[in-house]
């Protein structure tokens, strides 16, 4: 029953850092393809290329659902109205 509340208070933080995951693997996805299908050269790129900025997007936006899911567990547990 601990298990089923758990995995309830996290609905949110979990769906942020499901969210980010799928933006970082389609960044991921897309540097695949330039570097491996089109042979883009690593060495013309720098860090901060339009291919990359999702991939950093989706990092960030997956470490904000992990603060969030942090904060949210660490709160005290406050009684819920029925």
């Amino acid at each position: 029953m601990r298990v089923i509340q758990y995995l309830r208070n996290l609905g949110g933080p979990m769906t942020t850092m499901g969210a980010g995951l799928l933006v970082a693997y389609a960044g991921f996805a897309a540097d695949f393809y330039k570097h491996e299908i089109e042979k883009a050269s690593a060495e013309l790129e720098s860090v901060w290329s339009p291919v990359h900025l999702p991939i950093f997007l989706g990092m960030a936006i997956v470490a904000l659902g992990f603060l969030w899911a942090w904060r949210r567990m660490s709160a005290p547990s406050r009684a819920r109205p029925a």
